[in-house]
């Protein structure tokens, strides 16, 4: 997979966990429930999902932002900073 897929991606590697990482970001960012996620990947505990959970920088911004209390007072259409 990585001789054929990687190069013409722009990518150094491309692995089955790679995708799997991928993949379960993917469903996350979605909003998918993490306990679902567990489930999908078959782990037994949560701890184990928590490995391919890497969440950058604008993710915790966006749920922070959706779960803001101000929002709701000031209104949703303007950002507080």
């Amino acid at each position: 997979m990585q001789k054929n897929y990687a190069p013409k991606l722009g990518l150094k590697r491309l692995s089955p966990y790679d995708l799997r990482h991928d993949a379960a970001l993917y469903f996350l960012r979605n909003g998918m429930n993490p306990f679902a996620l567990q489930a999908i990947m078959g782990h037994s505990n949560l701890e184990t999902t928590k490995h391919y959970i890497a969440l950058v920088e604008a993710d915790i911004r966006e749920a922070q932002e959706k779960a803001s209390p101000v929002k709701r007072l000031i209104g949703k259409n303007k950002r507080v900073r």
